[in-house]
């Protein structure tokens, strides 16, 4: 890993989001938290740059699919990892936004959550 790695990460459980933050930045990556679609949208602004996104398929308020295209079209090479309680909810936000991404099933360990943000960062870098 890299500190270079810019991790988005979105959730509405605080606890989750906490946790996840932490384990993303105790495995090298410099992570952001954001809890809904406005706030994400807010802190990639500031932030300038994501290399990729984990979030979950339903956000709290807003809509996945337009803000993942919208941050795909400023980023074209940023990676997404989606989370989810249903895995075959994740379909058709991602064909919606036009991307392909790791989906992890609820409840997952955090050696899944890397292995999913390492498979999306080479799948994306090819």
């Amino acid at each position: 890993k890299t500190s270079m790695i810019n991790a988005f990460k979105m959730a509405d459980e605080v606890l989750l989001q906490g946790l996840l933050v932490r384990a993303l930045e105790d495995h090298g990556y410099r992570a952001t938290a954001a809890s809904d679609e406005h706030d994400a949208r807010r802190k990639a602004d500031e932030l300038g740059h994501i290399d990729v996104v984990v979030t979950d398929v339903v956000l709290p308020m807003g809509e996945l699919a337009p803000m993942l295209r919208d941050l795909r079209a400023r980023w074209p090479k940023l990676a997404v990892v989606l989370m989810t309680g249903a895995v075959s909810q994740a379909a058709e936000p991602l064909a919606a936004a036009g991307l392909t991404a790791p989906v992890l099933g609820k409840p997952f360990r955090l050696p899944q959550l890397f292995a999913a943000v390492d498979q999306a960062l080479d799948e994306i870098l090819r």
